[in-house]
């Protein structure tokens, strides 16, 4: 009796030893789940930061391209403006020469024709001894007599008519060269101006080039902190996704996660490296977007327990069920979340709506499967036809 006594004890012990033993690993998962939980969402939200800041740099540095390239238009266009000016100024000024010389010529030439008619003038004084009377006698006849007068008169009437022509004319150049020297003053004006403005030009182009280069390395800055913080998230999310129930897969066959869009993905929305759309640049796509319409139905693919339902910065909103032996589904860019995280789902139960939050360009369904914490290409466990 006291050996049967004894061993129901040791047995008791023995099981109370393993339940706790259970509950403490049980314990323990829940909390490194929790702690993983609280970390990834640590790192979203800094991922969330940095990518806030990152799309005001691209902003900036957009901006200030965009200001680069149209300066340079108006760079262009004012140099022109200024060589037009110039090339007015040197015409204007070869006109202001061109008259000047005219004037010149013509002043000349005044002198020589008013010389001529002062010499005239004596001439006709030095001879005015001779009196109308001995013209008059002198004359074979009286017509000779008034040809004489007639004649005299139209010399002097000729040469004060070409002296005043020649007034006229010298007057007019003068008005048209002092015309020329206000037009080569106002291009002038204009010359100067435009090149004020074009000094103003260049210096805002360089100092948006300049703009532009430290931006630029800014962005390599956060792009280095977004490519760590977005790996690190990744990490994390395995991490989560391996400390997860340790129970059998549930079984059976996965069916297509949207309903109302049953085609096969082409191109970019395959598993695997693609040209990032918006990010330019090669990175891994680790799983297979889905073409929908913004509200369209996600089910889940399979039964099991929804381990996660949050933001991500690069997902959105987006959910992950865990459907057992270390087989998970995730469904990102969600535009509504519609379970929560510990609830129990169906095989083809609604379980989310289809957006474009997140890193997306449209709306679609980015979906993946994850087994033992490493994604695998989605294609190989659904199918349209299920």
């Amino acid at each position: 009796m006291i050996k049967g006594t004894y061993k129901k004890r040791i047995l008791t012990m023995i099981l109370a030893l393993i339940m706790l033993l259970t509950f403490t690993q049980a314990a323990f998962g829940v909390a490194d789940i929790n702690e993983a939980k609280d970390n990834l969402g640590t790192i979203q939200e800094e991922l969330e930061s940095v990518e806030n800041e990152l799309k005001q740099k691209q902003s900036l540095k957009d901006y200030y391209e965009s200001l680069t390239k149209n300066m340079k238009n108006s760079i262009d266009s004012q140099q022109l403006q200024l060589a037009t000016y110039n090339e007015y100024i040197v015409e204007v000024t070869n006109k202001i020469n061109s008259l000047t010389d005219t004037i010149e010529q013509a002043e000349e030439e005044y002198e020589q024709k008013v010389s001529v008619l002062k010499k005239r003038i004596v001439e006709t004084y030095i001879s005015s001894d001779l009196t109308m009377f001995e013209v008059l006698m002198k004359s074979s006849s009286l017509k000779q007599y008034y040809d004489y007068i007639e004649l005299n008169s139209l010399i002097a009437k000729h040469d004060q008519e070409l002296i005043d022509e020649m007034k006229i004319l010298m007057q007019d150049i003068s008005d048209k060269r002092e015309t020329m020297k206000m037009l080569k003053a106002s291009y002038v004006t204009l010359s100067e101006q435009a090149q004020i403005v074009l000094s103003n030009m260049q210096n805002m182009q360089q100092t948006a080039i300049e703009t532009v280069n430290i931006t630029e390395k800014t962005i390599e800055v956060l792009k280095a902190k977004e490519n760590a913080l977005a790996a690190e998230e990744a990490e994390m999310l395995n991490v989560i996704l391996r400390l997860q129930r340790e129970i059998d897969y549930i079984g059976g066959q996965m069916t297509w996660p949207l309903p109302s869009c049953k085609i096969l993905p082409t191109g970019g929305s395959l598993f695997g490296w693609r040209l990032h759309p918006i990010f330019f640049e090669w990175r891994m796509h680790n799983g297979v977007d889905l073409g929908g319409k913004q509200g369209n139905n996600i089910v889940s693919t399979n039964a099991g327990v929804i381990s996660i339902a949050s933001w991500g910065e690069g997902y959105g909103y987006y959910v992950v069920v865990d459907h057992g032996g270390g087989v998970s589904t995730l469904y990102a860019h969600c535009s509504k979340i519609l379970v929560s995280a510990g609830q129990s789902v169906k095989k083809g139960q609604v379980i989310a709506l289809i957006g474009s939050t997140g890193w997306s360009t449209a709306p679609h369904l980015h979906f993946e499967v994850i087994i033992s914490g490493k994604r695998v290409d989605p294609l190989l466990y659904i199918d349209p036809s299920r």
